[in-house]
């Protein structure tokens, strides 16, 4: 299988990033549900809703809380570049 993010557009990883579970959600039958949407692995769908992917397309979705946890983690290079600090 190819690289997942050759696969997914900007577009489904936002699509993906909207549909993740509340806490106490039914996280384990949505991703299954979006793996096999589009075609990607499970563990795809967790690194997108975890932002271990993707984090520059879906920055501009991302809750305070998680905003904040990304910084003491520390920036990619191209989240810097579109100004987050």
């Amino acid at each position: 299988m190819e690289s997942s993010q050759q696969l997914l557009s900007a577009e489904q990883t936002l699509e993906i990033f909207s549909q993740r579970p509340k806490a106490g959600g039914a996280r384990t039958s949505t991703c299954t549900e979006l793996s096999q949407r589009f075609r990607v692995r499970a563990t795809t769908i967790r690194h997108i809703w975890n932002r271990q992917t993707w984090k520059a397309t879906t920055l501009p979705m991302w809750t305070p809380d998680e905003l904040a946890a990304g910084v003491e983690k520390g920036l990619c290079t191209e989240c810097r570049g579109k100004g987050v600090t």
